[in-house]
């Protein structure tokens, strides 16, 4: 997890997990001092550790957050963003209906919801909406 003080200096990588519906599940993030835009909807991800490929975190970090167990071929890389300090990578999992149940661990809530139903809340974190206003079908 990125925390306040880590930020700038940490590369951030996350997935976009997609039902057949064409549904994403997001995460309403924890309202802390201590979190990352806090009570903002985003992806599961997280902050690239030393000696970790943006890959390798995707799978550390939806197993951590949402008990998710993901293999390297399950993933697609769909955006790389430079920010002014760090990179953001998006990876895209279609999401297989017969998954065991997600557990939330890290967040206050988690929901599938179409590109239309996250655009419309207020409080989507601006690389989130930034990404599926102009990169995502």
């Amino acid at each position: 997890m990125i925390t306040n003080s880590s930020l700038s200096d940490q590369d951030f990588a996350g997935a976009i997990i997609e039902r057949k519906d064409g549904k994403m599940l997001f995460q309403l993030r924890d309202n802390k001092k201590t979190t990352v835009n806090p009570n903002t909807w985003w992806i599961f991800g997280g902050g690239v550790e030393t000696n970790e490929t943006p890959m390798e975190t995707v799978i550390r970090e939806l197993k951590e957050e949402i008990n998710l167990d993901v293999n390297k071929k399950d993933l697609k890389l769909i955006h790389k963003e430079q920010l002014k300090t760090k990179k953001v990578y998006l990876y895209k999992i279609k999401f297989n209906e017969k998954t065991p149940p997600l557990k939330l661990k890290e967040g206050k809530s988690m929901r599938f919801m179409s590109k239309q139903e996250i655009l419309k809340k207020t409080n989507v974190t601006t690389v989130l909406r930034r990404f599926l206003s102009t990169n995502y079908p």
